[in-house]
């Protein structure tokens, strides 16, 4: 089975693989994993999100658990500021 990416304690160490959008990871790799991370989406408005797309979704989840449990703290970028000051 498999667990969709907000099920998931991000707080705890993990490694993410993302394969590319064609193929996906190989099978060596899905040998390995512990768990199968999916990401929902809604049903008829798209078919699937690039890799680098994916694994961003799935880091920033991990860095928004760690920040709501204390485990890391906010650090916003100059960029980022600016924008919402």
């Amino acid at each position: 089975g498999s667990l969709t990416y907000f099920d998931v304690d991000w707080t705890q160490r993990s490694a993410i693989v993302v394969g590319n959008e064609a193929r996906g990871p190989s099978e060596e790799i899905l040998k390995l994993r512990s768990k199968l991370i999916t990401i929902p989406m809604v049903e008829n408005r798209m078919e699937s999100l690039n890799a680098a797309i994916a694994g961003s979704i799935i880091m920033f989840e991990g860095y928004r658990q760690r920040l709501v449990t204390g485990k890391t703290k906010a650090v916003l970028g100059s960029a980022t500021q600016s924008k919402i000051q």
